[in-house]
């Protein structure tokens, strides 16, 4: 059988129309998704140990390349593959968040900032610099930010910081202190 295959390494938005002649396919390291015709978002970035699928209409067909599980997925569904055992967990999808960067932002929701500051650096081509060493990098943080503007979301995060060419330099960081009333 003849089908039209992609290679993915990072994230893409799928709207795939309807040929059921010529399936169309996507294939990663870890997961090929099989699609006829279907809206999905698709993240499967080589530094993740997971990759994520959430699929806003028609059905999709999974299979992990390790484990050989196979799954199908229906609208609002969301498939999370460990890459380390190949095993496919599937859940309800809140595709508004998945889909977010198609709309330049980033949602996050019960996320350690450890890992917002990654993704900001992801989004914003930057390396952050943190010059203090704390313990509020591992509290959560829910919000959304545009991508926008680097200067806004910094503000909105309490963060004291310089930029010097691509690299940020955090020098503090105030979100969830609390201050001491005189």
């Amino acid at each position: 059988m003849f089908y039209l295959a992609v290679a993915l390494s990072g994230e893409a938005y799928f709207d795939v129309t309807k040929n059921e002649r010529i399936p169309f396919r996507i294939e990663t390291a870890d997961l090929d998704v099989e699609v006829l015709g279907t809206i999905f978002n698709l993240l499967a970035r080589d530094c993740d140990s997971q990759i994520k699928l959430s699929l806003l209409e028609g059905k999709v067909h999974l299979c992990s390349t390790k484990s050989k599980e196979e799954a199908v997925l229906y609208p609002n569904q969301r498939a999370l593959l460990n890459k380390e055992n190949g095993k496919i967990h599937i859940s309800k999808a809140d595709n508004n968040t998945s889909t977010a960067w198609t709309r330049n932002e980033l949602v996050f929701k019960a996320t350690p900032i450890s890992k917002v500051l990654r993704e900001i650096e992801r989004s914003y081509g930057v390396t952050i610099q943190m010059n203090f060493t704390d313990e509020l990098l591992d509290d959560l943080f829910t919000g959304t930010f545009s991508t926008k503007n680097l200067n806004e979301t910094f503000s909105i995060l309490k963060l004291h910081y310089r930029i010097k060419g691509n690299v940020v330099y955090i020098d503090d960081f105030k979100l969830n202190r609390k201050t001491k009333l005189k």
